[in-house]
């Protein structure tokens, strides 16, 4: 039978876990536009020593999306069936060992190749941001969660332009590839000992906004027994959780009724409340206490 549900207290700062986790997520996209956007700065080097014309640094400024753009499916179907922990470090490793293995390469097949697989290992990027802040962070943390993150991919080729020029200038291209793939891996280490688990896929802390809850089939048997059936056990008018006008402005109807506007108040300030006065749980009034 429907029942109201207790209101949860919403938590008002990031615990520990959650702070180690929103950490790590912001300087791993740091780092990932960083990685995608080294090939830019090192061109004018770049060009001149492996004699590309434009055409050929066409192909790979672009190769890069090519993978990017089709393996975002691929990305989403791993993350939803396998630990996004395991599948998020792994394209981690395959786009910063791409960085890594650009600055040792001298030919235009292979730049073109490893282009393609920094595209690949990145598009596991996104769909594990999203994962993690849903299954991670309760739902009073996933604004300001998903604001870092996106502000660290503004940061990230903001320092990376700046500090990739120096670097450039100073030591060459092959450095500036050498030095960010390799220093990215060492964000590998806190990752493995502080990511997201599996039990954190789902929160317990829930915040569930008022209004009408759906009814179960079990509860629709109970109170319109003729109805059911009729109807092979559920209500016609209650199917998909959408009541129908008649069953809506029942007196038993399983749902719980609309609440005051106090009760509103009170649900959006974060206090636990109990049932109003007078809520219907069933084909019973209750006056005071729970269902």
């Amino acid at each position: 039978m429907s029942q109201l549900s207790p209101t949860t207290v919403a938590p008002t700062r990031l615990n520990t876990v959650e702070k180690r986790v929103l950490v790590l997520l912001v300087l791993s996209v740091g780092i990932n536009y960083i990685d995608r956007g080294t090939l830019s700065v090192a061109a004018p080097q770049l060009t001149r020593e492996m004699a590309l014309d434009p055409e050929k640094m066409g192909l790979l400024l672009s190769g890069f999306f090519w993978t990017y753009a089709v393996c975002q499916i691929l990305g989403g179907w791993l993350v939803d069936r396998y630990n996004v922990r395991w599948v998020y470090g792994i394209g981690f490793v395959l786009w910063s060992g791409a960085t890594l293995a650009t600055g040792l390469i001298s030919t235009f097949a292979a730049l073109f190749a490893l282009r393609l697989l920094l595209g690949l290992g990145e598009s596991v990027a996104y769909p594990s941001y999203s994962k993690i802040i849903a299954g991670t962070f309760p739902q009073t943390h996933r604004g300001i969660a998903n604001s870092l993150v996106d502000m660290g991919s503004k940061i990230g080729p903001a320092l990376g332009t700046l500090i990739g020029g120096l670097v450039v200038a100073q030591y060459g291209w092959r450095s500036l590839f050498l030095v960010l793939g390799g220093g990215s891996l060492l964000w590998l280490i806190p990752w493995v000992i502080w990511g997201p688990r599996d039990h954190a896929v789902e929160v317990a802390e829930r915040v569930e906004p008022p209004g009408i809850s759906r009814c179960s089939p079990a509860s629709s048997v109970h109170i319109f027994p003729r109805i059911a059936a009729t109807r092979g056990g559920h209500p016609a008018h209650c199917r998909a959780g959408r009541p129908g006008r008649k069953l809506r402005d029942h007196p038993s109807f399983c749902e719980q009724r609309s609440e005051t506007m106090a009760t509103r108040k009170l649900r959006r300030s974060g206090r636990a409340v109990r049932p109003p006065r007078g809520v219907v749980c069933g084909p019973r009034r209750v006056p005071r206490k729970g269902c």
